[in-house]
């Protein structure tokens, strides 16, 4: 008996150790999840915060887009343009109406432009080797950047993200906390999350000057190919805007690619250098407007209408009607004319039915992790451990004392 009743006190003497260590250890998970959303929801707060600054802006900055051999390989179309390709790009942007002006200023000079009106997406470009221009109506269903078809560097790094606001990507993907890196001499918040095929990691400055994104990486992989891809975006240097906002002033952006087997390749290298952002301007209302000039060959993609402007720049002329059906007429509409038909920009992940890029408000909503599951956890392992351990001893000491008997 005195066995026994030692064993019972070195029994329930171990249970509340047990106890006691799965609740420190519970303790501890349900600060760092408190951590965890804490910085998120201070990152998702000044993501908002951005995207309420700079809602109405007009920007300017200089594009250098570098190709390497590997990819000259790959797209032997690139090679009449060469290795560097030099453009400057006028950016708009007034809520959801964004307009672009990009003019190639090297290896040869061409411009183009694109404007979104909440809408659709109306672009002007240039036809290799021909003097006329192409029109592209597009019904863009409110995508906003993914019909652009025009760099947009710096919005992907504080505004817009995969066709919709930045805050509204995250909320869609709610991230994790990784830890934390030092870049350029500034700790960064790691951040991951993931959307289809696409895992993304981004690199959060949270200091007293306020939130600042660093780094974006995004990798993919194909399974059918079994090619994977690395997209890298760095922010070298910010301006600070009245109210406290930061823009990105210049960043760099690297593309790799990897084969099975092979090692990773870097195909292109962009850089980006603002040189003159307006916040909060005065925009004209019919920036967001493209009038077509004469002689220019437009396909409605909106209207389903393929046709030649050919009186004082007006779209209301003689037309010829492209049902859905007839995508073969319509091939041969387009040869008969000389018409250049381009292949649609390449689509990011659509949004799901009902999402619209509207304004977000100001409520930031992080769902948070509750630690009491933990806990009920801990302390039903504790007491299950309690009693088999107070078992196996019981059984022990049993068959010692049956020995000496």
């Amino acid at each position: 008996m005195k066995h026994r009743s030692k064993v019972w006190v070195f029994c329930i003497t171990g249970g509340v150790f047990v106890f006691f260590f799965f609740s420190l250890i519970s303790e501890v998970c349900a600060e760092a999840e408190a951590r965890e959303a804490e910085i998120i929801e201070t990152i998702l707060a000044g993501i908002e915060s951005n995207e309420r600054a700079f809602s109405t802006l007009r920007c300017t900055y200089l594009l250098e887009e570098r190709y390497t051999p590997e990819f000259l390989e790959r797209f032997p179309h690139q090679k009449e343009k060469g290795t560097l390709i030099k453009k400057r790009i006028e950016w708009a942007l007034e809520e959801d109406k964004v307009r672009l002006d990009q003019e190639t200023i090297f290896p040869e000079h061409a411009s183009e432009a694109v404007a979104y009106d909440g809408e659709r997406t109306v672009s002007l470009f240039p036809v290799p080797g021909q003097e006329y221009k192409q029109g592209w109506i597009k019904d863009s269903g409110g995508k906003i950047r993914g019909d652009l078809g025009v760099s947009m560097i710096p919005s992907d790094l504080c505004i817009y993200f995969y066709n919709r606001p930045f805050s509204k990507f995250l909320k869609d993907n709610p991230p994790k906390v990784l830890g934390t890196e030092v870049i350029e001499n500034s700790e960064c918040q790691i951040l991951k999350t993931a959307e289809m095929d696409n895992n993304f990691r981004f690199w959060f400055i949270l200091d007293d000057k306020g939130i600042r994104l660093k780094k974006i990486e995004k990798t993919s992989y194909d399974e059918e190919y079994q090619v994977g891809s690395r997209f890298v975006c760095l922010i070298e240097d910010f301006e600070q805007v009245p109210g406290g906002a930061w823009f990105p002033k210049k960043a760099s952006r690297s593309i790799y690619t990897k084969e099975k087997d092979s090692p990773e390749k870097l195909l292109r290298r962009d850089t980006f250098t603002v040189e003159n952002l307006e916040i909060m301007t005065d925009l004209p209302d019919d920036l967001f407007h493209i009038t077509f000039p004469i002689g220019t060959f437009v396909v409605d993609d909106f209207a389903k209408l393929l046709y030649k402007v050919e009186g004082e720049a007006d779209i209301e002329i003689e037309k010829e009607i492209i049902s859905e059906p007839l995508e073969e007429e319509r091939e041969e509409i387009i040869k008969s004319e000389g018409l250049v038909e381009t292949k649609e920009p390449e689509q990011q992940p659509p949004m799901t039915e009902g999402e619209k890029p509207a304004k977000e408000t100001s409520e930031t909503t992080v769902e948070s992790k509750r630690p009491f599951g933990r806990i009920i956890t801990a302390v039903l392992l504790a007491g299950v451990f309690a009693v088999i351990v107070a078992v196996i001893v019981i059984r022990v000491l049993s068959k010692r004392q049956r020995r000496i008997s």
